[in-house]
């Protein structure tokens, strides 16, 4: 599953290299139908028309799209849409150059749970909680890698060990330990955060929507029950 969500993620890169300030679909038949399912999931959706060069991409499934229409893939397909425009509108702009990371949703935000920049990995993700939180401030990250050493059987370095983060959550310090998992991100911290948002008098929690065996995440920030219609929309299993 992991690899074929990141064959799909590239491709996807190349239909939608540009700015992601809103969640986008095409203004196609199969994007409408896709904004229409996005919009009743309470997400506010732009439906655009498609550079061309896209549209050379995805007529390498023209054949698979009539079968589609003919044998009833549509609700399959349907969902990988609404995957892939939630995780593109929360991925963000990086800027390699600078190191920094700038959301571009406040709706959604979606990484990849095997990053690439390991010594800031939890500072990214507070930095994308912080954007589709309402009211939330987080400052002050700091994280502690003296825990954690270099595994002399892997190639990248910072694989083994306990990693301490701490930030402050609208002015209130909190502090865990987490077991490093290597460069993959460690889900427990979302926990982490839930709790923190729930001290702080945080109504909602943070929700994972993806499936538990794709490696892109995708978190909303709302009620389970939000959460769980989500899920059984875009889920691609």
């Amino acid at each position: 599953m992991m690899m074929k969500l990141m064959t799909i993620f590239a491709a996807f890169c190349l239909i939608a290299s540009s700015a992601r300030a809103e969640i986008k679909v095409s203004s196609d038949a199969l994007g409408h139908r896709v904004a229409r399912k996005l919009r009743a999931l309470g997400f506010e959706v732009t439906e655009a028309d498609i550079p061309a060069y896209s549209k050379e991409l995805l007529s390498q499934e023209s054949g698979f799209n009539a079968l589609a229409g003919i044998f009833g893939f549509d609700e399959k397909r349907d969902r990988m849409e609404m995957f892939l425009a939630l995780m593109n509108a929360g991925l963000g702009e990086y800027d390699y150059d600078t190191g920094t990371w700038t959301p571009t949703s406040s709706q959604v935000y979606a990484f990849d749970a095997e990053v690439f920049d390991i010594e800031h990995m939890y500072t990214l993700f507070l930095r994308g909680v912080e954007s589709i939180v309402p009211g939330l401030t987080i400052s002050d990250v700091q994280e502690d890698l003296s825990g954690i050493k270099e595994d002399s059987g892997m190639s990248m370095a910072l694989t083994d060990g306990i990693r301490s983060v701490r930030f402050l959550c609208n002015g209130h310090a909190y502090e865990t330990e987490l077991e490093s998992m290597g460069d993959w991100f460690n889900p427990l911290f979302i926990d982490f955060v839930n709790t923190a948002l729930e001290q702080e008098g945080f109504k909602d929690r943070l929700h994972v929507v993806s499936g538990e065996m794709e490696q892109m995440v995708i978190i909303i920030y709302g009620n389970e029950e939000r959460a769980g219609k989500i899920r059984s929309s875009i889920g691609m299993y």
